[in-house]
């Protein structure tokens, strides 16, 4: 029985779940399209740049956005409003809104497309829902600096009910 010196086996490296990334909506007259184009490209998002962690923070990703910038105004003058998107009516809008950083999943579909599905939404309903937490508990920081409160407070040794309704301070 022989046995074989090879390399050590390891565990297949895995690309990190969640990349950081600028899009843009998939524009058939933008974009083109061909026979080996994946039939479910329309309304993707495509990646146009990847950007990762080290030049994130180091800010080297600036050169990527000031070239998003240009691109973006190359774009607006290409498609001036006389080619229309086929599905979305406010290309020009929707496309200058989500052409930014996003944090993203990719994926590539059968025509070899590399398209995004956008993951930054979350951040941004986790953001509201806390902005609202904090916004009901100032409030309640502010009701309770009145003297009428501080008065309450000493003769009962509780604080008074809140004057609002809706969320409650705690965040519960």
């Amino acid at each position: 029985m022989s046995v074989s010196m090879s390399a050590p086996m390891h565990a297949p490296v895995s690309a990190p779940a969640y990349k950081l990334a600028i899009c843009e909506i998939f524009h058939p007259s933008l974009h083109g399209r061909n026979e080996t184009s994946s039939p479910e490209i329309a309304g993707q998002f495509l990646v146009y740049t990847v950007i990762d962690l080290a030049d994130f923070y180091s800010n080297a990703y600036l050169f990527e956005e000031s070239s998003r910038r240009r691109y973006i105004k190359a774009v607006q003058f290409l498609l001036h409003g006389e080619v229309r998107h086929p599905t979305i009516r406010a290309y020009n809008t929707v496309s200058m809104k989500y052409c930014s950083l996003q944090i993203v999943q990719t994926d590539i579909l059968t025509g070899l497309e590399e398209v995004a599905y956008l993951k930054t939404f979350w951040l941004k309903l986790v953001q509201r829902r806390w902005k609202k937490i904090y916004k009901a508990r100032q409030d309640l920081l502010k009701q309770r600096m009145t003297i009428r409160a501080l008065t309450f407070r000493a003769r009962t040794g509780k604080w008074p009910p809140p004057k609002f309704h809706g969320n409650s301070a705690c965040g519960r």
